[in-house]
């Protein structure tokens, strides 16, 4: 089962803290703007963490059932 290492919602948790910072050393963006990016950003990185968790949530149910002859599957030797 191929899973990506970073995911969309792990970039977006880095990118945050560091768009937080740029403004708190005055980068350059009106008091709305910064208000808009940062709630933006902290609604996107939200729905993407709960996502990622559920996707792989899911995955793991899969495979542990895989393991254990449950369902057929794709061979998971190797895996983990």
């Amino acid at each position: 089962m191929e899973t990506p290492d970073i995911t969309k919602a792990q970039i977006i948790a880095v990118v945050q803290p560091f768009l937080t910072l740029g403004i708190s050393f005055g980068l350059p963006i009106t008091d709305g703007q910064q208000a808009a990016i940062l709630g933006a950003a902290g609604a996107v990185s939200g729905v993407l963490m709960l996502a990622d968790a559920l996707i792989r949530f899911g995955r793991s149910r899969v495979l542990v059932a895989q393991r254990s002859g449950v369902i057929p599957g794709e061979s998971v030797e190797g895996d983990g």
